[in-house]
């Protein structure tokens, strides 16, 4: 969201959680969930990914996952089966690459 002074903001934080265990519940836009969400176990390292899709949505202006039904989104999450966009700079496109890692034990920490 934009707030009144232009400046971007982050929202919804309504089921935010800070715990080191594993979380089970299924909850969010499925255009944004991890790989591990949809299998319904995860960590904090879900929200990397979720941080990747917005980086990419204000730089692509387009989601980096998408189909013609939920199926076919979740078979691209379960992939990283994204587009890196041409005009994407050779940092940001190895930035995704990080954040978009399958296995969460492999992907960044913030």
């Amino acid at each position: 969201m934009f707030g009144k002074d232009e400046e971007v903001r982050l929202v919804d934080f309504g089921l935010a959680k800070d715990t080191t265990h594993h979380m089970k519940s299924y909850a969010g836009t499925p255009y944004f969930m991890a790989p591990e969400v949809l299998i319904g176990n995860y960590t904090h390292k879900c929200d990397i990914w979720s941080l990747a899709c917005v980086l990419y949505m204000l730089i692509a202006g387009d989601l980096p996952f998408s189909g013609s039904s939920r199926t076919d989104v979740f078979k691209k999450i379960k992939k990283a089966d994204y587009t890196n966009l041409p005009h994407f700079s050779d940092e940001l496109q190895s930035l995704l690459e990080q954040m978009f890692t399958v296995n969460p034990d492999n992907r960044p920490t913030a």
